[in-house]
């Protein structure tokens, strides 16, 4: 697990930011979450340029980032998901100082095992309810392709990421539904939806792998499975960006399509 990369050469222009409150993120997930790349001889976690874009929005606030991925984890038992969620506090002890964020990208190993998209759905509704039931913003990234092309596989990749995004993830959707809603009747629709603290990033669409120039394919996927280090920035960047969105709460844009035809693909 690595905790707190540091951040190194922030692009955009500060923002004071001397009186807002702490951020402490978990970023959990598998082999994609720890940075995997060159048959495991090298770790280069997206996290890492996630924080130094959030540095770069607030230079002067208490950021903590903490990643747990665990290469081949499993979200479906017996599977260590579930247990090292436990493990950051949620359930026990409130952790202190609390994790305020959570970005959650796994089931990518369960595809591969051939798990039922029922049962990781269930595991997902299960993962996402423990830090939201402790004030825990939740982020969920839709699992992406691999070089590998079957039918079998690729239609359970997207029926799960359609239930990800368009079931668990439903805080943009509600949003353009209270779009109309003056100012009280917004407020109190807020309070009765859960879901309006779970929110999705859509890495499926963001970076494809079949319909992705060759040129930038190979500078971005390590072995059609894993990134590369520019793979990995390119993905904590965009991430970073997703995750300024979440903690100003702006409304987002339209999610790109799961079919991958968004910023990157080429269809």
């Amino acid at each position: 697990m690595i905790t707190d990369p540091s951040p190194v050469q922030p692009s955009d222009a500060p923002i004071t930011a001397s009186k807002l409150s702490p951020l402490r993120i978990l970023c959990l997930g598998d082999s994609l979450t720890e940075g995997y790349s060159h048959f495991g001889t090298k770790f280069t976690p997206y996290s890492k340029w996630m924080k130094e874009v959030l540095v770069a929005k607030w230079p002067d606030r208490a950021i903590e980032v903490i990643t747990d991925g665990v290469s081949g984890d499993l979200v479906t038992p017996p599977g260590g998901f579930k247990r090292r969620m436990e493990r950051h506090s949620f359930l026990k002890v409130p952790s202190n100082p609390p994790i305020t964020h959570t970005i959650l990208l796994g089931g990518t190993n369960d595809l591969a095992y051939n798990r039922p998209v029922q049962t990781l759905y269930a595991v997902f509704e299960t993962l996402i309810f423990t830090p939201l039931s402790n004030s825990s913003k939740v982020l969920i990234i839709t699992i992406p392709e691999c070089h590998v092309r079957a039918k079998v596989l690729d239609e359970k990749r997207e029926e799960l990421n359609d239930m990800l995004v368009y079931t668990l993830g439903r805080k943009d959707n509600v949003l353009e539904q209270l779009a109309s809603y003056d100012k009280d009747e917004y407020k109190t629709l807020y309070a009765n939806y859960p879901q309006m603290n779970s929110s999705t990033f859509d890495l499926r669409g963001a970076m494809p792998y079949h319909n992705m120039e060759l040129e930038k394919r190979e500078l971005l996927w390590d072995d059609g499975l894993h990134f590369t280090e520019e793979g990995y920035k390119e993905i904590g960047i965009m991430v970073g960006e997703k995750m300024i969105q979440v903690i100003e709460e702006v409304k987002p844009e339209k999610e790109i399509s799961l079919s991958g035809r968004g910023t990157m693909g080429i269809e």
